[in-house]
């Protein structure tokens, strides 16, 4: 006999007494609810857990996120979003165009990845009277753009791995733990995009960023190293009781391609694991998409 079911039985035999059952019209048999409310509750969850008592009402059994704040965070991130771009595109004095006309493109990212629509709109208000020099500066956009994200996506996610982790039924904590869900689902499909992109570019066409070899493998491990960062908030979700060390493990099996069955283990549960192929995708068109383009480069150098 389970450990659980020996404790339910003594519980059991001890109360049976106290239970006093009382006829009412009818014949039903009822307990009597003072006595029963004296009695104390079968201990179905004694002894599994060892934390707190009080951690229990911040760590609800089946994780769920509300539907308003989530759709307050797509909103908070855009604007987000915006600043940040905003605030490189600043930092980098970029001239201004004289009139900054609209470039059609990318209108699915603006539902899927904020950062990829973001990007595309001030890359393309770069301007300068010399062609070449607009290349250069899309270059040091792209490269800054590239820092900010790993060094934001490696502070928000331990914001995020703390307070979610602790609070997950708390306002902040939905709302963190929504914008990152947000921020993995936007960053993973600008990651794809891009090294995609830049992998089935023709060789001998010129780059608009002018970067060569060993500058677009730099932008693929910075890459690679904050997918890790940005994943692992997002998977607090799937664990069994928003453990932050469950969170960080699965992003290090997803991300290596060492388990991934991880995910479909007792460690996560539900429709929502399959968020982790996000990230093998993502890692997968970064790894082999950037073997591809430094070989490519090396090969039309060697000619």
């Amino acid at each position: 006999m389970g450990a659980r079911h020996l404790h339910f039985h003594q519980w059991k035999k001890a109360n049976h007494a106290k239970v006093t059952p009382t006829k009412r019209g009818g014949g039903r048999l009822i307990c009597n609810l003072k006595m029963q409310n004296k009695i104390n509750r079968p201990p179905f969850f004694a002894p599994c857990s060892r934390r707190p008592t009080w951690l229990n009402k911040y760590r609800p059994a089946k994780p769920m996120l509300n539907t308003g704040i989530f759709i307050f965070a797509f909103f908070a991130y855009f604007f987000m979003t915006y600043l940040f771009k905003l605030a490189i595109y600043k930092y980098s004095e970029f001239k201004k165009p004289p009139l900054p006309a609209w470039k059609e493109g990318q209108e699915l990212a603006l539902i899927f990845s904020p950062d990829l629509w973001w990007a595309f709109r001030f890359k393309n208000r770069i301007y300068d009277p010399e062609p070449e020099k607009i290349k250069t500066h899309c270059k040091k956009f792209v490269q800054r753009n590239n820092a900010f994200n790993l060094y934001f996506s490696f502070s928000f996610g331990l914001l995020t791995l703390i307070i979610g982790s602790s609070f997950p039924i708390s306002y902040l904590g939905q709302l963190l733990l929504c914008l990152s869900i947000i921020r993995f689902i936007s960053r993973s499909y600008e990651i794809t995009y891009a090294f995609t992109k830049d992998a089935f570019q023709d060789p001998e066409t010129a780059s608009a960023t002018n970067l060569n070899s060993k500058e677009r493998i730099k932008l693929a491990m910075k890459s690679y190293i904050e997918i890790y960062f940005y994943s692992a908030p997002a998977y607090l979700i799937l664990t069994k009781g928003f453990d932050p060390w469950a969170a960080i493990s699965l992003s290090l099996n997803v991300g290596t391609l060492t388990n991934v069955g991880l995910a479909f283990s007792n460690v996560c549960s539900g429709f929502g694991i399959n968020i982790i192929f996000f990230q093998v995708f993502t890692t997968l068109s970064l790894i082999i998409f950037s073997l591809a383009m430094y070989l490519a480069r090396t090969e039309k150098n060697q000619h």
